[in-house]
């Protein structure tokens, strides 16, 4: 009322011009562009939160902007490359990482403390896509997610060009796609669906999923390569780094991490319980459970020191490194066996 209605209600005030209201309008409207550009630029003012939320909300990093990994792109596009320390790929390789965004993430520790044990490798991940042989993933319009069926693709011709790298280390997001369903919160709703190669959907998803990985594995025992299957990550229904500041920040309530109960063998632990049967069965095939090292108590963990999660199913670089420290002693004597 006094400082708009009241001056554009007066025939003979400052507003009176139509001049002054285009100026006054451009310079309010130029104020508040620069206040949101300067909020934006400047990370949303992180200045405001106190240091330990701060450090709760720098864990949101995901893999590929850690700096000790050097990615490139691969002719699919989405398929990405990557080295550890340096641009340059080893002459030759100890070992290497296939799978999805999970096996990414989890590189990010894994690959630095295999490097310190002496020995080298490099990743080869695709978003999205596990690495089976046989299922077809769809997309959410139903057709075929190509690029992931030519990842694969692509990745066995590799192997068949390599004489080194012994040991192979797989590592995906098992149990949601086996299931079929997506656990990224009450707030996303996405069901993950695979297709048998003539595109039917008729059999059961979990064994397209179960029988396309250990057709994989086959195929690379059958290349005379050792096999590491790195289990399903226990994924939360919520947000890890942005809960635990909102709960250290404004005291707002913590939810409930997943149970060991939700992945056991007769829920979303079914496909983890056939990969280390599977693994029983090999040789030269072992299995490492996360649940088992992420699920101690009956509550799965979702911080030490720091967060082990960048968003609700990704492992931090912190959490990376917790899980590679305890895996590193089992997958050091399986290189050793070479």
């Amino acid at each position: 009322w006094r400082f708009i209605e009241r001056p554009f209600r007066n025939p003979n005030g400052p507003l009176k011009r139509r001049l002054t209201v285009y100026i006054v309008s451009a310079v309010s409207l130029s104020a508040l562009v620069s206040a949101g550009l300067f909020i934006s630029r400047s990370d949303g003012l992180p200045s405001r939160l106190s240091p330990e939320v701060a450090e709760l909300l720098s864990h949101e990093r995901y893999w590929h902007t850690d700096q000790s990994l050097h990615c490139e792109n691969t002719p699919t596009v989405w398929s990405r490359r990557c080295t550890y320390a340096t641009k340059t790929e080893a002459p030759e390789l100890d070992y290497i990482i296939l799978g999805d965004s999970h096996a990414a993430s989890l590189a990010t520790g894994l690959m630095p403390v295999l490097q310190e044990r002496g020995y080298k490798g490099i990743l080869i991940t695709m978003p999205g896509c596990l690495p089976v042989t046989g299922p077809v993933r769809l997309t959410r319009t139903g057709g075929p997610y190509e690029l992931c069926t030519i990842h694969n693709s692509e990745v066995f011709d590799l192997l068949a060009q390599r004489e080194d790298a012994p040991l192979i280390i797989l590592h995906g997001k098992w149990a949601p796609h086996a299931e079929g369903v997506d656990r990224r919160g009450p707030s996303y709703s996405s069901d993950l669906v695979w297709s048998a190669a003539d595109g039917s959907t008729s059999r059961d998803q979990f064994d397209l999923i179960k029988d396309g990985a250990i057709a994989f594995q086959q195929s690379l025992q059958d290349n005379d390569l050792d096999v590491a299957i790195v289990g399903t990550l226990p994924a939360q229904s919520w947000h890890v780094p942005r809960q635990l500041a909102r709960n250290l920040a404004y005291g707002a309530p913590r939810p409930d991490p997943a149970t060991r109960d939700d992945y056991s063998p007769e829920k979303l632990g079914r496909i983890d319980n056939a990969l280390s049967d599977h693994a029983d069965r090999n040789e030269t095939v072992t299995y490492h459970s996360l649940i088992d090292l992420m699920c101690e108590t009956e509550v799965c963990l979702v911080q030490d020191e720091h967060p082990l999660y960048v968003d609700s199913h990704h492992l931090s670089f912190a959490g990376s490194r917790y899980i590679a420290q305890r895996l590193i002693e089992d997958l050091e004597s399986q290189l050793a066996d070479r």
